[in-house]
């Protein structure tokens, strides 16, 4: 057997300004779930507009320009395609800071969500092309486990940007001393921009390719899927004839990012409204949960493959996604019983790991699922799908919330009543597809590629 090519360096610092964008794109998002209280008595909101806010004005255009991207991605260079997006969803983020009304905030959180859409099927198209054999499955652990962990990260920088605008103010320019501090934060969170960008356009994607994979590429169609143009069966077909195992799959998925943006969205609010928590105490606590998440999660996908990758086999990935997405029930539950942030925080860690596990094995699953010339379409249209559930959920536990106003814990326990039938369902799925679709599917997708290769 051939040995798979090595990585060269360019390889790793692609992976590294790769994972550098995600946390700048995180960074920018998080500030907004530090900030919605403060948003919400600035504008005089209610929890349904709050919640169509971090919903549907970033979750849904997110999916809506997941695949337009995607196909762009895979026609055009895409440190070009990156580049644009971080334009677009930095100055969407400035634009939130200059809103004055529901409107305007909807409309600039929106493209947040539709520029920050090209990061994912980008990154799940060019990681295939820039790591091969066992070093894929590493950039793919490796890229999961720095997002989850970077999402602390991303915590923890935003609740201390919130505080650092506030302490710089007298420093500022007159015209901006007198603006409140959540549109101070906005435009800091942007001002990285220009540097990200530098960053991506210096990518060496086009030398990579061809110093370790050998192939022969098209002049400026190096770092595009135009490589992959051999393509034996197209995008519709393929998934018309395993339309069961993608539809228990994206679905599986899409309802576990429902649940999880049931949860997370309103987690900042419910710490806020019933525990008088400030963002900077917020946004440190979320953190270390994420970084609890993170190192929980790496340690049980690589436990999970030592124990029982020899009996499993390629099903592990799957067979772990569904068992984190069962265990996460009881935990989300357990917010019903909390009597404080500290107790919040401790079950959002927890709860976290199962969502940490599940991030790490999707991948590859997914790249398990779809031939190499699909791979950047089916990512996006996963996407595609789960963030188009997940935007539909805060503003459901808004309305629930909303129905519950006369209760104490009425936000908590719509978070409950929204979040826990979704993760049943999600399990139910996940398992099905593991049971009756996932190894002939594998076996087509296996196939498509020797094919190809011939």
């Amino acid at each position: 057997m051939v040995p798979a090519p090595r990585a060269s360096r360019w390889a790793w610092y692609a992976l590294a300004v790769l994972v550098a964008t995600n946390l700048f794109a995180m960074v920018d998002r998080h500030i907004f779930l530090l900030l919605a209280e403060p948003i919400r008595k600035a504008l005089a909101l209610s929890d349904l507009q709050l919640g169509l806010l971090q919903g549907t004005g970033i979750a849904l255009f997110t999916a809506l320009a997941s695949y337009p991207l995607g196909w762009l991605g895979d026609r055009f260079d895409r440190r070009w395609v990156l580049a644009g997006c971080i334009a677009v969803w930095s100055a969407a983020v400035l634009a939130c800071g200059l809103a004055q009304d529901f409107g305007q905030l909807l409309l600039a959180s929106a493209m947040v969500g539709a520029g920050e859409a090209g990061l994912g099927p980008i990154v799940y198209a060019l990681i295939p092309l820039l790591f091969f054999g066992a070093q894929r499955q590493l950039a793919n652990s490796i890229f999961a486990v720095t997002a989850v962990g970077g999402g602390a990260l991303a915590l923890a920088l935003s609740g201390q940007l919130v505080t650092w605008v506030e302490s710089a103010r007298p420093g500022l320019p007159s015209a901006l001393q007198g603006l409140d501090g959540w549109r101070l934060s906005f435009f800091a969170a942007a001002m990285p921009a220009p540097l990200m960008i530098l960053l991506v356009l210096t990518i060496a994607f086009a030398l990579k390719a061809r110093a370790s994979s050998g192939v022969a590429l098209a002049p400026g169609r190096e770092t595009s899927g135009a490589l992959l143009a051999d393509e034996r069966i197209t995008m519709g077909a393929y998934l018309r004839r395993n339309r069961k195992t993608f539809l228990s799959f994206y679905l599986g998925t899409g309802l576990g990012g429902f649940a999880f943006a049931a949860v997370i969205v309103w987690l900042a609010v419910i710490s806020a409204r019933l525990y008088n928590q400030t963002p900077a105490q917020i946004g440190a606590a979320l953190g270390a949960g994420q970084l609890f998440s993170a190192g929980a999660g790496f340690l049980l996908s690589v436990i999970g493959l030592r124990v029982m990758g020899a009996r499993l086999g390629p099903r592990l990935p799957l067979r772990g996604m569904w068992v984190a997405s069962l265990c996460s029930a009881p935990i989300c539950l357990g917010l019903l019983v909390a009597d404080s942030a500290q107790q919040l925080y401790v079950l959002y860690a927890v709860y976290g790991a199962c969502l940490t596990l599940s991030v790490m094995l999707f991948p590859t699953v997914l790249q398990s699922l779809s031939p190499g010339h699909l791979r950047g379409r089916t990512a996006a249209l996963q996407g595609i799908v789960t963030m188009a559930c997940a935007a539909t959920a805060p503003p459901l536990v808004g309305w629930v919330s909303d129905q519950f106003s006369q209760r104490p814990n009425g936000l908590v326990l719509a978070v409950v009543t929204v979040a826990v039938p979704a993760i049943v369902l999600s399990t139910v799925l996940l398992r099905w597809c593991e049971v009756h679709g996932f190894q002939r599917t594998a076996d087509d997708a296996a196939r498509l590629d020797a094919e190809a290769a011939a």
